[in-house]
């Protein structure tokens, strides 16, 4: 299934919250793949990853890897 992304949400997340485009896509996935691939989801997992200093690739892989350990754990 394919997402619409409201392209102010994109440029929030990549003006206000400062994530480069390539760990917003890996956000936008990461969200679909997981069945969250609402923009509200994506809008605060993105402000969360921002808050948490989330801006490259390894970092956004690192955090999925974290989300989905916890998820196994039972959160």
């Amino acid at each position: 299934s394919s997402l619409s992304i409201p392209s102010a949400t994109l440029l929030m997340l990549k003006d206000t919250c400062g994530l480069p485009l390539d760990v917003i896509f890996m956000l936008i996935h990461y969200c679909a793949s997981i069945d969250k691939g609402n923009i509200r989801t994506i809008e605060n997992i993105g402000i969360q990853w921002a808050n948490d200093g989330v801006y490259s690739l390894e970092a956004a892989d690192n955090k999925i890897k974290q989300i989905q350990k916890t998820d196994l754990e039972g959160g």
